[in-house]
């Protein structure tokens, strides 16, 4: 799971790991996910199955990611009057309740 700044690392961690493993990681769920200089994650990891939460208020803010199942959840978490840093924080607390507990259910037994 990556999270806001994170995911960068975390796509580039999937590319090393099916190089090195020669398979593609299972699970791959980005919450937020954008990149300096404050720009949208647009890269799509390697991964058999890709979970992308993201919101669109404000500079610091995700979006659809070619590959993954995508949530934006800019409606459900955030209202108007609620700025950007505190509807990415949302979504951020959000996404990796969300994240986890499909990790728990489906990955973890």
């Amino acid at each position: 799971m990556a999270n806001s700044w994170g995911s960068g690392k975390a796509i580039k961690l999937t590319k090393m790991y099916a190089k090195q493993c020669g398979r593609s990681a299972d699970l791959f769920v980005m919450v937020d996910g954008f990149k300096k200089p404050f720009l949208p994650q647009g890269r799509t990891p390697i991964a058999k199955k890709c979970i992308n939460y993201y919101q669109t208020k404000g500079i610091i803010r995700g979006k659809d990611i070619k590959g993954c199942k995508n949530y934006n959840l800019t409606d459900k978490l955030c209202p108007k009057g609620v700025g950007g840093i505190e509807c990415h924080i949302k979504v951020e607390w959000a996404g990796t309740e969300k994240g986890a507990s499909l990790i728990k259910r489906n990955y973890l037994r």
